[in-house]
């Protein structure tokens, strides 16, 4: 799943595919949410196909980390729909894997 949005960060990149690769959790103090953005989602598609090789790659062109407010379970699709009441995702539409 990834989120589709058109963003323009500070230094002046705009991408159009967002998702979460990782949800970290200091216990009872706060979750972050790692966000990577491609320009499209044909760059993350390109991505998974070289990781499924063993390949390293780095097609992402944007990352930032999120923090959110602790609660005790956060599920990657409830940390998707919390990120899109936010001004950066506000607006963006799910993009359901293939």
């Amino acid at each position: 799943m990834g989120l589709s949005k058109r963003v323009t960060h500070e230094d002046g990149v705009t991408t159009n595919y967002h998702r979460i690769r990782s949800l970290n959790h200091d216990v009872n103090l706060i979750t972050q949410v790692e966000v990577v953005s491609y320009t499209a989602r044909a760059k993350r598609t390109e991505e998974a196909d070289l990781e499924a090789q063993g390949l390293a790659t780095t097609a992402y062109r944007h990352i930032q980390w999120v923090d959110i407010p602790y609660g005790e379970v956060w599920t990657v699709e409830e940390a998707y729909e919390w990120l899109k009441g936010t001004p950066t995702f506000e607006g963006a539409t799910d993009v359901l894997d293939e």
